[in-house]
């Protein structure tokens, strides 16, 4: 799993877990599982690319699919429609703005920089920038490598020793938790069942 589907997935599973399980999945954890992933699949096909790019879509797309107006999953049909209907207007609104402009995947950017050895934001040297780029294998180790020395070297001769290395420790322990953030969602992909909403919710505290 890379770090978009786990990011599409993270988002969905929350979604759901507000939802009322659908009659026929609720009496089996395999088939909810299934129907998730095949629910995020849905999503997937038809989300943007990148964090900042999802993360702007996402609640347009939340929006859309509450629209049917009831309380249960979705279907990948409603999924699909929703998705259409968010990525049409966000399509008209690029042609009638005076200064829009078609959507950058801003990974993909950044891996031909770093391919030429051009200069990158440190943003993209560790965490989930990062991971994204190595996961999605746009970036292979060696060339990260490579910009990562360079960056502490910078800081060294900018700041000193002792500088460059607490933003190194900090970095690789802000990097090592966006690894986690993904192993834990494929973790509960493959153990987790969606938690079973066919009672009637609670009032929120």
């Amino acid at each position: 799993m890379n770090l978009h589907t786990a990011d599409v997935t993270s988002k969905l599973e929350r979604y759901l877990a507000r939802r009322q399980v659908p009659k026929h999945l609720a009496a089996s954890a395999s088939a909810m599982l299934d129907e998730t992933r095949a629910l995020a699949e849905a999503v997937e096909r038809n989300a943007p690319r990148g964090a900042d790019a999802l993360s702007a879509w996402w609640p347009k797309f939340e929006y859309e699919l509450g629209m049917n107006g009831r309380g249960f999953w979705p279907t990948e049909r409603e999924i699909a429609d929703a998705a259409r209907t968010v990525n049409t207007e966000a399509a008209k609104a690029r042609q009638s703005g005076p200064s829009s402009a078609p959507t950058i995947d801003a990974a993909e950017v950044v891996s031909r920089k770093m391919a030429d050895g051009k200069a990158v934001s440190e943003g993209w040297l560790y965490g989930r920038n990062a991971v994204e780029l190595i996961q999605r294998r746009l970036v292979n180790l060696d060339t990260m490598t490579r910009y990562r020395s360079a960056a502490f070297f910078s800081r060294k001769e900018l700041h000193g020793e002792e500088a460059a290395l607490a933003w190194e420790i900090e970095a690789k322990e802000r990097h090592e938790g966006a690894k986690a953030m993904l192993k834990d969602t494929e973790r509960r992909q493959h153990s987790a069942p969606i938690p079973n909403k066919t009672s009637k919710p609670r009032d929120a505290a």
